[in-house]
């Protein structure tokens, strides 16, 4: 909820408590793999469709989370144990945010 021209707007954003448990609970369970798509868009979709029907017949632990640019994820958010690799699809987020991933994650 945000206070906008004197008004309050209840906002969802994908950067809530559940999407920030599912990321706590991917870096416990050390999961390699972390999938972000841009979101809304449908090619972003589709992209995160075919990354799933890739992993899942290898049986590769990964975590798919959308993206939005209104109110996104921060670096700080996923500094997950075990994360090998991460998949931009349709999108390298905000200013600096693929290079400051790379740079403060084991990510490729």
């Amino acid at each position: 909820m945000i206070k906008y021209r004197g008004r309050l707007i209840f906002w969802r954003s994908f950067r809530s408590d559940a999407a920030l448990e599912l990321i706590s609970k991917a870096s416990t369970e050390k999961v390699p793999n972390l999938i972000l798509y841009n979101y809304p868009s449908f090619s972003g979709a589709f992209s995160a469709l075919f990354a799933h029907l890739y992993h899942s017949p290898l049986n590769l632990p990964y975590l798919i989370l959308p993206f939005s640019s209104l109110i996104p994820f921060r670096v700080d958010d996923f500094y997950m144990e075990g994360l090998e690799k991460c998949y931009l699809l349709d999108f390298v987020g905000p200013p600096g945010f693929a290079a400051k991933l790379c740079k403060h994650t084991m990510c490729e």
